[in-house]
């Protein structure tokens, strides 16, 4: 990673693709998150949802 001093501290990087449907149409949101929370998966998807 570019200037890794920038990042001290950073555990887990996170993707998550949604895909929304509205009326008629369906879009791709792709989201990238950065976190010092450990990489649990499961922990981190409720996480995400509560923000």
């Amino acid at each position: 990673m570019h200037n890794q001093d920038n990042w001290v501290g950073l555990k887990c990087v996170v993707m998550v693709v949604r895909v929304p449907h509205l009326w008629n149409q369906t879009t791709r949101e792709v989201l990238f998150y950065l976190t010092s929370l450990n990489c649990e998966p499961r922990n981190l998807g409720q996480v995400i949802r509560l923000h």
